[in-house]
């Protein structure tokens, strides 16, 4: 897994992240994987916390266990879950769009071909963009391609979404999201509260298509998006 950072007060993650996240990943079967998402909800180190003021979440993963050629992360919404448990997860600074990127590994379902780095496919310079109204609405736009395609084209699979996050302090994540994005994978919206020490949903919004031989379809041009945006408003 390959942690990104934009700004350099965001430290790298630490080598005990790392091997905690390599032990994480020899767990092969989704019991193994749902139990130790259990018990990591008291172990700080396991499981997705606020990074500093990184309050803001978007948790992109596979709920099967499978997509097509490739293995699923075989688990539902789970705020708490640590991204090794998904493709990808996003954080964001609220007050000014600083944001930060976990990009898990992909690996071929049932063997053990598996593609830890994202640096060919990854742009950290324009696949994520944030921005912050005056009013507090957080505008975020994510471009994530597969990373064991070998480089960047129309052939390899990508996540593609724009969000749009409105203050609202009378929801219990504090916002009400809007989106337009692909039908695949699922995404989970989510912000960090400080008085209970955990992550509030926002929203969370399930893979179009539940079949392990078509879910991946849904990322094919925009047949299959979902769409949840203020009425006249359009995007991407």
């Amino acid at each position: 897994n390959v942690t990104y950072n934009t700004s350099a007060s965001c430290p790298p993650a630490s080598d005990f992240y790392g091997a905690m996240d390599a032990e994480y990943a020899k767990l092969t079967t989704a019991s193994q994987q749902q139990n130790d998402l259990t018990n990591a909800l008291d172990v700080a180190e396991l499981t997705c916390k606020k990074n500093g003021d990184l309050a803001l979440c978007v948790d992109f993963f596979i709920m099967a266990d499978r997509s097509f050629v490739f293995e699923g992360d075989a688990r539902p919404f789970n705020s708490e879950a640590p991204y090794s448990a998904s493709r990808v997860q996003l954080y964001i600074n609220p007050s000014n769009c600083e944001w930060t990127t976990h990009y898990n590994s992909t690996r071929v379902y049932g063997t053990s071909t598996v593609k830890d780095s994202s640096d060919s496919v990854w742009d950290p310079s324009r696949d994520v963009t944030c921005a912050r109204g005056a009013d507090g609405t957080i505008s975020i736009t994510g471009r994530f391609y597969n990373n064991f395609c070998k480089w960047r084209s129309v052939a390899c699979p990508v996540i593609d979404a724009f969000i749009q996050l409105r203050p609202n302090s009378n929801m219990p994540g504090g916002y009400d999201a809007y989106f337009k994005r692909d039908g695949f994978p699922s995404m989970g919206l989510y912000n960090f509260d400080n008085a209970t020490g955990t992550f509030k949903k926002i929203h969370e919004d399930p893979e179009r298509i539940r079949s392990h031989t078509l879910n991946f379809t849904a990322l094919i041009g925009s047949w299959k998006q979902t769409v949840k945006l203020p009425v006249g408003c359009e995007r991407l």
